[in-house]
């Protein structure tokens, strides 16, 4: 039996097919539904920190140059769904990843939902 851990959960929700256009198929509207059944699954297991700093890290990664640019919308639209698990990472972990967002994005590029992630990184790590 396979042990169920937060990145196995993760990982096979970013499989994306794009057979149509955007307009012409609801591909968005799966991705978030499946990200947002396997965050709530990974906050039912009760993560370690390293587990949630893998699924969180695995939500913010920054592959934006690898991807087609209605994928990249899509990965920073549900980025939102890394909330829930902020609060399961080290004060550390947060910091860490509070400052690489930080980085990545700034104040002026966040889209609403990213502001929300930047806040929650923010105050998990203390700043």
């Amino acid at each position: 039996m396979m042990i169920q851990t937060p990145d196995r959960i993760l990982c096979p929700v970013f499989f994306l097919r794009f057979d149509h256009s955007i307009k012409d198929d609801a591909c968005h509207e799966r991705l978030d539904e499946r990200v947002e059944k396997a965050v709530s699954g990974i906050v039912e297991m009760n993560p370690s920190p390293e587990e949630a700093e893998r699924a969180v890290r695995m939500l913010l990664r920054d592959d934006s140059a690898e991807w087609q640019e209605v994928a990249r919308w899509m990965l920073r639209a549900v980025e939102r769904h890394s909330i829930p698990m902020i609060s399961f990472l080290t004060k550390e972990a947060a910091g860490r990843l509070y400052q690489e967002y930080c980085d990545r994005y700034k104040r002026w590029e966040r889209l609403p939902a990213q502001q929300k992630v930047y806040q929650e990184l923010k105050k998990q790590a203390g700043r």
